[in-house]
């Protein structure tokens, strides 16, 4: 996935489950802008699925939607092309993992969706999460998303990250945690940032 100087979206590569967002299933060689993307802030890919994340704060998906990382029920196991998430409005920062989504709001507070097998969402007692559902403890956090795992810090200061989910072929119980340690200095940045202004904005460019 390529987001260009204009914000517009442009995709080539694997299309096995409409993850390009051009309205098919067929494999692109060379890049292909996608209808329906436009003034896009920024876009994330996890395996087979995208999000993209537009000037007005507004989300858009399309893919692979076989354990909700869509955020929004598709009646099908894939979108072909690209939708706005209902009621995901004032978004400012989103990310994809392999099959799961985790989208940060203006407000600082954090939803997720999609893939919960390893509890990588830490959502109790469901093993995918077909919903935005809110994450109070992941508030104004520092949030890393990983094939199967999450990284969730509480400052940039003490450098402690916690990991949850699928790591070194393990699964890490959702009872439980694994405390990184992050370096001094390391280059890890905030999860929050400014809303996204209109595209024709120059400090977008």
């Amino acid at each position: 996935m390529l987001l260009d100087s204009n914000h517009q979206v442009w995709g080539c590569g694997c299309n096995d489950h409409g993850q390009l967002g051009l309205g098919d299933c067929e494999n692109r060689t060379v890049p292909t802008q996608i209808p329906g993307l436009e003034n896009i802030h920024s876009i994330a890919a996890g395996s087979r699925h995208v999000l993209a994340l537009d000037s007005q704060g507004q989300v858009l998906s399309f893919g692979l939607n076989d354990s909700g990382q869509l955020g929004w029920e598709t009646g099908y196991l894939w979108q072909e092309s690209a939708q706005v998430i209902p009621e995901l409005n004032d978004c400012v920062y989103i990310m994809c993992g392999s099959e799961f989504s985790v989208v940060c709001l203006a407000d600082r507070r954090v939803l997720v969706f999609g893939e919960n097998r390893y509890g990588q969402l830490q959502v109790e007692g469901l093993s995918m999460v077909f919903q935005p559902t809110e994450k109070p403890d992941w508030v104004d956090k520092i949030i890393i998303s990983g094939g199967e795992h999450t990284l969730v810090g509480d400052s940039m200061d003490n450098g402690d990250l916690l990991c949850y989910g699928w790591i070194n072929y393990k699964t890490v119980p959702s009872s439980s945690e694994i405390k990184l340690r992050i370096p001094p200095g390391y280059p890890i940045r905030r999860t929050f940032g400014k809303r996204p202004r209109d595209a024709s904005d120059e400090s977008l460019k």
